[in-house]
C-alpha cells in the first residue's frame, strides 16, 4: 500500500533554511571556582562551544554562561539495557559574568564546597583574587542547556525532515525555531517521529523527521504563507 501522508512536503535543501535546536543534559558537578567549573555528562562537549549552565540547591539558582575548555572520555558504563554508555568530564570557563553572579558564585561555593582542592584555575586572577577550585557537594539539580543547528531537507505544514549529529530518541521533544525567510522565523515545539542514519557520511548523522507541535497562531501563519510559497514556485518548475 502506498505510503499516505496527511500534508504535502517540498524538498527544500537547495533553499539552505536552517534551524536551531535546544538540548537539556543532567551533569555532575566535580569542582568549581568564581572562574569555572568541572562536570561529567553522557556526550562530549566541544572545545570552544559555548553553553548555559543551570544549577539550582540549598534555596539558591544560578544560570552561567559558559565556554568548553577541555573535554575528554572520563569512563565506559553499561546501562541496563546492556548498551554501552560513554561517559565525558569536561571544562567550562565562565563567561560575561557580572559583579552580582560573581557574589552568587562565591556564595555557592560556600554553601556546597567539600574540600580545597589545590588545583589552581588556569583563568588565575580577577581583579587581585586567585581562583581556587572547590570540591563541590551534588547540588539538587545541575542541566547544561545548549544547541545544535541544523539543515532543512523536506518541509510540510505538519512537519520537517531534518539532518543532525545526533541520534535523537523517538518522542522526546525539543524547543525548536526554524528561519523561514531573512526576516521571518518560527519557534515550536517538536517531536522526534523517525531517526535513521544516513549514509556516505565520514562521521555519524542522522536524518530527523520532527512534527510541529505548540505552535502560535502567529507562526502558523507564517508557515502557511511559506508553504503557499513553496506550492506556487513548485509549480512553476522552479523548486
Amino acid at each position: 500500500m502506498p505510503e499516505r501522508r496527511l500534508y504535502e512536503r517540498f524538498i527544500v535543501g537547495i533553499l539552505e533554511i536552517t534551524g536551531r535546536m535546544t538540548f537539556a543534559r543532567d551533569v555532575k558537578i566535580h569542582d568549581m571556582s568564581v572562574g569555572g567549573v568541572a562536570v561529567t555528562v553522557d556526550r562530549r562537549l566541544d572545545p570552544g562551544s559555548e553553553y548555559t549552565l543551570k544549577i539550582e540547591g540549598k534555596g539558591r539558582a544560578l544560570s552561567l554562561r559558559g565556554v568548553v575548555v577541555w573535554s575528554l572520555l572520563n569512563e565506559s558504563l553499561m546501562d541496563a539495557y546492556g548498551n554501552v554508555v560513554s561517559v565525558y568530564k569536561a571544562g567550562l570557563k565562565f563567561i560575561d559574568l557580572s559583579q552580582q553572579q560573581v557574589t552568587e558564585i562565591e556564595s555557592f561555593i560556600e554553601d556546597h564546597k567539600r574540600e580545597l582542592s589545590r588545583e589552581v584555575d588556569l583563568t588565575k586572577v580577577v581583579g587581585t583574587r586567585l581562583h581556587v577550585r572547590f570540591k563541590i557537594e551534588h547540588p539538587g539539580k545541575a542541566v547544561l542547556n545548549f544547541y545544535e543547528n541544523y539543515k532543512v531537507e523536506k518541509i510540510s505544514l505538519g512537519g520537517m525532515l531534518i539532518e543532525s549529529k545526533y541520534e535523537l530518541n523517538i518522542d522526546d521533544t525539543f524547543p525548536m525555531e526554524i528561519t523561514l525567510t531573512d526576516e521571518k522565523s518560527m519557534k515550536f515545539i517538536g517531536r522526534i517521529a523517525s531517526c535513521l542514519p544516513k549514509e556516505h557520511k565520514k562521521e555519524a548523522h542522522y536524518d530527523i523527521g520532527v512534527e510541529f507541535h505548540d505552535v502560535s497562531e502567529r507562526n502558523k501563519s507564517m508557515l502557511h504563507e511559506f508553504i503557499r510559497l513553496l506550492n506556487d514556485i513548485d509549480k512553476s518548475g522552479s523548486l
